[in-house]
């Protein structure tokens, strides 16, 4: 029998309900404890770091009670005196100065400039230079002059004078006029001069806006080694002067003439090309006189233009060097002329050959030391044969630059060629008008140093006769002398045609010569003794028409005429673009002799 108690049926168990991870965590009283510890160092670290910060601020605020903080991180700036700033700056500039020319002064490694009494060129240019600022009046004066000649100008100053004469200085910049500064003797070293005068150049700029190129005098013509030294480090000229134009006897003078004829002199008749003319302001007591003079002086005594010292020198293709280096002169002419080149059989041939002699030659007064066959045998008429038309306009002698310039003004205007003997004495005092002649595209030769002559006249200049031994040995070395003068001026010049400018030609002063003394010449090593086929009397003439008289009818092919270059000449420049004017038609060609003879 089944037990019902057994078979009876249990009541569903109620199953109970699982807690999350989370709430069992935090309900347990380890938690509680872990997070009340927690708590609690949390908040004692919290105190602590703020207990330490009050106290570090404490300290800090303490300690800047005693020492004042950096005043670019706490405090502001204090307020610098100017005078202060000013003195930095100019500490500052100073070192750039010297840095600058520590640096130069290493490049130029010792080298010094020349002090230039003269500018060597052939450029067509003359130059003036004022010292000092004059009155007002006069600064307008000169200023007026020279803006009507168009010429250009340098002002010397003393650096002083830079900030203090601002009104002047800033009328002859804005006239584009050069500046130049006056440098005494008081110079203590190369380093501290070169400092002043880059502090200069620096100060023109600022105050005026200069930027030509800064030429430097030195007062009283003194130049010291330290002077020239940082010259040549900072590339500025240093300019002295060929011609005072206003020495202290002028001063009561008024009248610009009356000025020249004190002033000028029979060696430098008019002002010179590349030559420097200096004028010091403040000389004459009446107002106007410095300006006129400087007018006057540009119209009447000067064929040229006025130019800067800056403006002649960047021209570098006509600047030369004065004497001439030995390894500039053309090797085929640099030993030409030496004793020795003829024998005693051979002397006769080498005249024969080379002699291009007058009419006049042929009688035996005129041609001393000459048989009556010797005679017969040179070329007495003058001429130099050729087929092409040409024609040989020669001119001898020597002047001023207002004769000769007037002269190569003509030439070039009918695109003539001429040849020219020049005496070398008065060629040494003006070394650029020689080169400019040779760079007009013209032959030159020799007419002696000194005008020693190769016979000697008797009373009426009709008569000659030989030169002696003593007479002789002078006369050689006054050839060598003359051509080795021209020799280190020109020497390194050609012509068109390729030829050295200088050429082995002479005429014997005087147009006279004798056997003895051409002896002497073609010894030397000369090739052509030459006179001509006709002489125009330029030095006799009293008009021009007295010059043009026969020029016409004695041009044929291969005529030389004889012409001078004197101031004691003064219609050849005239009736020489008359003659020239007349004969275009006859289709000559006016060349150098150097187109027909070696």
């Amino acid at each position: 029998m089944k037990n019902k108690k057994t078979n009876r049926r249990r009541p569903p168990v109620k199953k109970r309900k699982r807690k999350s991870l989370l709430r069992r965590i935090w309900g347990s009283p380890r938690t509680t404890v872990v997070l009340s510890f927690l708590f609690l160092l949390s908040f004692s670290t919290a105190v602590y770091y703020h207990t330490q910060v009050y106290t570090i601020r404490k300290m800090v605020e303490r300690n800047f009670k005693n020492a004042s903080p950096p005043p670019d991180v706490f405090l502001p700036e204090p307020e610098v005196p100017e005078a202060e700033v000013q003195q930095t700056a100019a500490t500052q500039e100073q070192l750039i100065w010297l840095e600058t020319a520590t640096t130069l002064l290493e490049q130029n490694d010792g080298r010094m400039t020349a002090v230039m009494p003269r500018l060597y060129t052939s450029k067509e240019a003359t130059i003036l230079t004022f010292e000092g600022i004059g009155p007002a009046d006069e600064i307008q004066n000169v200023l007026g002059a020279l803006r009507a000649k168009r010429s250009i100008a340098t002002f010397f100053i003393t650096r002083s004078q830079i900030e203090t004469e601002m009104d002047a200085l800033t009328q002859i910049v804005q006239a584009g006029h050069q500046i130049g500064l006056l440098i005494g003797e008081d110079i203590v070293s190369v380093t501290d001069f070169m400092c002043s005068m880059l502090d200069a150049r620096e100060k023109l700029r600022l105050l005026y806006g200069y930027q030509g190129e800064l030429d430097l005098r030195p007062v009283g013509g003194i130049a010291s080694s330290a002077f020239l030294e940082g010259a040549c480090a900072l590339g500025c000229p240093v300019i002295s002067a060929t011609f005072e134009a206003t020495p202290e006897t002028v001063w009561r003078l008024s009248e610009p003439e009356t000025i020249c004829e004190t002033t000028l002199s029979e060696e430098m008749p008019s002002l010179q090309i590349g030559g420097i003319a200096n004028f010091r302001m403040g000389v004459f007591t009446r107002e106007g006189t410095l300006g006129n003079y400087v007018r006057y002086l540009l119209e009447e005594k000067s064929p040229y233009p006025a130019m800067s010292p800056g403006m002649i020198l960047t021209d570098a293709s006509l600047l030369y060097t004065w004497p001439l280096p030995e390894n500039r002169i053309e090797t085929s002419i640099r030993d030409a002329i030496a004793p020795g080149q003829t024998t005693y059989a051979n002397v006769l041939q080498r005249i024969t050959s080379g002699f291009i002699g007058m009419e006049t030659h042929k009688k035996e007064e005129q041609l001393p030391g000459f048989t009556y066959l010797e005679r017969d045998a040179l070329n007495k008429r003058g001429t130099v044969p050729n087929e092409n038309n040409q024609v040989f306009l020669t001119f001898h002698g020597w002047g001023s630059d207002m004769c000769i310039q007037e002269v190569l003004d003509v030439l070039e205007k009918h695109n003539a060629y001429a040849t020219f003997f020049l005496q070398t004495d008065g060629v040494a005092r003006n070394p650029n008008l020689a080169r400019a002649i040779a760079a007009a595209g013209h032959d030159v030769g020799t007419m002696t140093h000194t005008g020693l002559p190769l016979a000697i006249g008797l009373d009426d200049d009709t008569h000659y006769v030989e030169i002696n031994d003593t007479e002789a040995d002078a006369l050689r070395a006054d050839l060598m002398t003359s051509y080795d003068t021209l020799l280190h001026i020109i020497g390194d010049m050609t012509n068109e045609s390729g030829k050295p400018s200088l050429t082995r030609y002479f005429r014997p002063p005087d147009l006279a010569a004798s056997r003895r003394g051409l002896e002497v010449a073609f010894d030397l090593g000369f090739t052509y003794c030459v006179f001509g086929s006709y002489d125009c009397g330029d030095d006799k003439a009293e008009s021009v028409s007295d010059v043009l008289k026969d020029m016409r009818l004695n041009t044929k092919s291969g005529s030389v005429l004889i012409l001078r270059i004197s101031d004691d000449c003064p219609y050849t420049a005239e009736a020489l673009d008359s003659y020239l004017t007349q004969v275009e038609e006859n289709y000559y060609r006016f060349v150098e002799l150097s187109k027909v003879l070696r």
